[in-house]
């Protein structure tokens, strides 16, 4: 999964103090949808950090995650690493802190802290899953995980007030990393990512070749199945997402000819996208399909969205994703959506303008709706909605889930952005910058290299 990138400066962190500025929403009932910035919060300090994860609750809070180092402090005093740390923190929507958890590792220092591949996602019991890439050895709680070999992966559970529940881990004797993760209502996990080596994942056999691999986990932890894509017509980026009766999809670019469990599939030009569901339980081989025909520039994400599939990502010239071909002006964003009982097309649509844009998240909230964040430099039609930068700006945009309309769009003039969580009323990003940032006439500077920051939207 692709890391949102503003195209403005990139950066590193900071004792860290987090502020809030909070202006209250009310959209009259009948005004046309619109995306609208309500609080933000600046994380810094004088080591390096920065806001890795986000995810919004089933109570209404917001969970923030990532790295820090020397001291970090979320509104609670500050806390202190031990070299480098991890932090957890939970807030309420209108920014009042609950809870901290901060967890040591003297060998997250080999870690970028401002970039680190953490992802969070909320369960609807009020847990959550926590997942990323650490080296040597790292203790949580009573539980210590070691790393076979560089950078190994792992998932964890914890409680919805920050406890542990369980941690797993995985990797190679070289390096391995997580692209995305996906849990269902059952808490069962499902996790991509990629390995330069041969090596066993969360309790799995040994995955040979250097490759992508995919992996599912149970609710409680336990390892449920596995498998590696060791061609090397396998690119390096991948998305996952369970469906709601427990089954994997799994998304990726590709070149040439691979085989993901039917018959191969070969792409059409230079990249094409795989497309696979797997079974819950074995993850055995329900279908697979080749999307994107000839014109693929980039994959961005994958969601399951009831009883279909969405992807995103970028395109140039023509792409055919099973309706009219989508012509690009020069590199454009792409949204296509398919019938997850055979991958059957039911709609597509492109977005862009004259210069290089392209999609990176697609989110699908509780009401169906769909918001797809990317990236965009001029100027870009949104459904007919133009949006205009000097410098390339971030781009969200809300559209109606059955229909691909496009409800609202707006740009984002932030820096770095890491994570995306929505919901029906809010939209949340998060990232790092290195350069001051203005939103809310609220003006953010770094103290040091570069600071975090979490921006939330209300619709």
């Amino acid at each position: 999964m692709c890391r949102l990138v503003c195209l403005i400066a990139m950066f590193c962190f900071a004792a860290c103090r987090v502020e809030g500025h909070y202006v209250p929403f009310d959209s009259p009932p009948d005004s046309p949808p619109e995306i609208t910035a309500s609080w933000l919060k600046h994380v810094h300090g004088s080591g390096r950090e920065g806001v890795s994860a986000a995810a919004l609750t089933a109570d209404g809070g917001l969970l923030i995650a990532g790295l820090f180092e020397q001291t970090i402090d979320l509104g609670n005093g500050p806390l202190t690493a031990n070299g480098v740390a991890l932090y957890i923190a939970k807030f309420a929507i209108n920014g009042q802190l609950a809870w901290t958890k901060i967890w040591n590792s003297p060998h997250f220092s080999d870690l970028p802290r401002e970039y680190w591949s953490g992802k969070l996602r909320p369960l609807p019991d009020g847990d959550f899953v926590l997942a990323g890439d650490f080296t040597r050895s790292w203790t949580l709680g009573s539980t210590t995980l070691q790393a076979t070999g560089g950078e190994d992966v792992f998932v964890a559970r914890f409680s919805s007030d920050g406890e542990l529940i369980w941690a797993r881990s995985g990797g190679s004797a070289v390096a391995d990393g997580i692209y995305d993760v996906s849990v269902d209502p059952e808490g069962n996990v499902a996790v991509c990512g990629f390995t330069y080596g041969s090596g066993a994942f969360f309790g799995g056999p040994t995955l040979t070749g250097s490759s992508v691999w995919l992996a599912r986990i149970t609710g409680a932890g336990d390892y449920s199945w596995s498998r590696a894509m060791p061609e090397a017509s396998f690119l390096n980026q991948c998305g996952v997402a369970l469906m709601p009766n427990g089954d994997v999809v799994y998304a990726g670019p590709f070149v040439g000819t691979i085989t993901v469990g039917g018959a191969p599939l070969t792409s059409q030009s230079e990249r094409n996208i795989y497309l696979v569901r797997y079974g819950a339980a074995a993850g055995e081989h329900r279908w697979s399909d080749a999307k994107g025909s000839n014109g693929i520039l980039g994959f961005g994400d994958v969601e399951a969205s009831g009883s279909s599939i969405v992807l995103v990502g970028s395109f140039r010239g023509r792409a055919w994703f099973g309706g009219p071909f989508l012509t690009a002006q020069a590199s454009d964003a792409f949204l296509a959506k398919f019938d997850a009982e055979n991958g059957s097309h039911q709609f597509s649509l492109s977005m862009g303008g004259p210069a290089e844009d392209g999609a990176d998240r697609v989110a699908v909230r509780a009401d169906g709706q769909l918001t797809v964040l990317g990236s965009f430099g001029e100027t870009a039609n949104f459904g007919g909605t133009q949006l205009s930068t000097s410098a390339g700006e971030v781009f969200a945009v809300d559209l109606d889930g059955p229909t691909g309309t496009v409800s609202a769009a707006r740009s984002l003039s932030t820096p770095v952005i890491s994570d995306l969580a929505t919901s029906t009323k809010s939209l949340v990003v998060a990232g790092y910058f290195t350069s001051p940032i203005t939103e809310l006439t609220q003006k953010l500077t770094p103290d040091g290299v570069a600071d975090g920051f979490v921006l939330i939207f209300k619709r």
